[in-house]
């Protein structure tokens, strides 16, 4: 955690809702005439937040069926790399290689058929229900949570 100062009340240079994580700003602010128009408070390092979202992560893997487990972390390594992924071999090690394989392929899949359904959803000229169901029918063996949430992730990507 680290230690900042949120404004309160806007004062000399500092607008209301800065924050201020300077150590020494902050001890000089503190001494100032205008620390009643601050308060001091502990921000997650982005360490801390890399942490608590990996430790996230497995535990609702963990929780899953294998199939939407083994998506879950196919997307969560998407966005991250080395040190911050997570080893899917490693976290159900008494489930066989080639069936995380089978499921990190689909899940892999499932992603890559997702732009589509989220462009069609957000053109409105293209056949969504059409392509929705070529999705669903394309990628079986997940659940409803996890389709909606790689078609919420395709849309998105559809967006930029």
């Amino acid at each position: 955690m680290k230690r900042v100062l949120i404004v309160l009340q806007a004062f000399d240079t500092h607008a209301r809702g800065a924050v201020v994580d300077d150590p020494q700003e902050i001890a000089r602010l503190l001494a100032s005439d205008h620390a009643d128009k601050l308060r001091e408070t502990q921000l997650p390092t982005r360490e801390d937040a890399e942490r608590e979202g990996r430790e996230q992560a497995i535990a609702e893997a963990r929780a899953a069926p294998l199939p939407d487990a083994v998506y879950q972390l196919a997307n969560y390594n998407s966005v991250r790399s080395g040190l911050h992924q997570i080893d899917p071999f490693e976290l159900f090690a008494t489930t066989p290689r080639a069936e995380i394989e089978d499921w990190l392929r689909r899940a892999s899949k499932l992603l890559s058929d997702a732009w589509a359904v989220g462009d069609a959803y957000l053109s409105k000229d293209a056949p969504y229900e059409a392509l929705r169901e070529r999705f669903l029918h394309d990628n079986p063996g997940f659940s409803l949570k996890t389709y909606n949430d790689a078609e919420h992730r395709g849309t998105v990507a559809a967006l930029r």
